[in-house]
């Protein structure tokens, strides 16, 4: 049995599942909890409103901005800077993971690029957190960015 310590876990594990089921079966596989995430917690408790959201998506685009220290403007730019495509990368699977029912096409949308391009980026993402020590370094400083940007507007 495997303890998991919190939610952000739990998605990481059921995307890791996703994306090797994927590559078994050949077809898009696309896992997602129906169940509330949090124990003791009644689901509309769980609900993020629409407020919630757009401050969860606005503090993980400026922490992934602040962290590759670029811009917004770079970020949604269609320049093939190593940095560039990194912070890319690591905004649609951070999007992805962290904001509640958000598409590849919303996701595509925020970054200016199309849905199929976004998800290529989150599962090139993916797979650097597993093959790249600085990428996944970097990934987690953002994380503890969002983290701690989030308890300080809470």
């Amino acid at each position: 049995m495997i303890t998991i310590g919190n939610v952000v876990e739990v998605c990481n594990i059921i995307n890791e599942a996703s994306s090797k089921l994927t590559m078994i079966i050949g077809e898009q596989v696309e896992l997602r909890l129906i169940t509330p995430a949090l124990p003791g917690i009644e689901y509309n408790q769980q609900v993020i409103t629409k407020m919630d959201r757009e401050i969860m998506i606005h503090t993980i685009l400026h922490s992934v901005c602040e962290q590759y220290m670029i811009s917004i403007a770079n970020l949604r730019g269609p320049s093939k800077l190593q940095s560039y495509c990194d912070a890319r990368k690591s905004s649609a699977l951070i999007l992805h993971t962290h904001v509640v029912d958000m598409t590849d096409s919303e996701i595509g949308a925020l970054l200016n690029m199309d849905r199929t391009t976004a998800l290529y980026n989150r599962n090139q993402a993916e797979d650097l957190m597993l093959l790249n020590d600085n990428f996944s370094t970097l990934y987690n400083r953002i994380l503890k960015r969002i983290k701690k940007a989030l308890a300080n507007n809470g």
